[in-house]
């Protein structure tokens, strides 16, 4: 996911840099101020850091008035955006620069040897792999 976002952030989703960087301050800020002998997000075991997310994420859902705000100007936005570019990154098409080695579509039992493009029906049943729907019935 981070070679995913990384290259997103660059390129198609750069205009999401601002919250990322908000955001990663404002997990730096969460970080010393839930443990204080930890210098950085990155030092955390994976336990704080689940923690520190945690936290993240209660703030992100309290409606803004009267909310206590992770750091002075952090977006809201910052954990929905990362949640939703690590989805993203999990499914994406390879060569897009996420889902390396098939994982996420392994996941969702997407078989990466078959890629369909539209328009595709019932008038290509005799391609190799096709197989109808349960319950379809063949369209004449």
């Amino acid at each position: 996911m981070v070679y995913f976002i990384d290259r997103a952030l660059k390129t198609f989703f750069s205009d999401a840099l601002p919250v990322y960087q908000k955001g990663i301050e404002a997990a730096q800020k969460t970080t010393a101020e839930l443990f204080p002998g930890v210098p950085r997000f990155s030092a955390a075991t994976e336990e704080q850091k689940l923690k520190i997310f945690s936290h993240i994420a209660e703030e992100s859902e309290r409606p803004e008035s009267g909310a206590r705000r992770l750091a002075p100007g952090a977006s809201p936005d910052f954990f929905q955006t990362l949640r939703v570019h690590t989805i993203f990154g999990f499914l994406v098409d390879p060569e897009g620069g996420g889902n390396r080695d098939f994982v996420g579509w392994k996941a969702i039992g997407r078989d990466p040897s078959h890629s369909f493009s539209a328009p595709f029906g019932f008038y290509d049943k005799d391609y190799p792999g096709w197989q109808p729907m349960p319950g379809e019935t063949e369209k004449k």
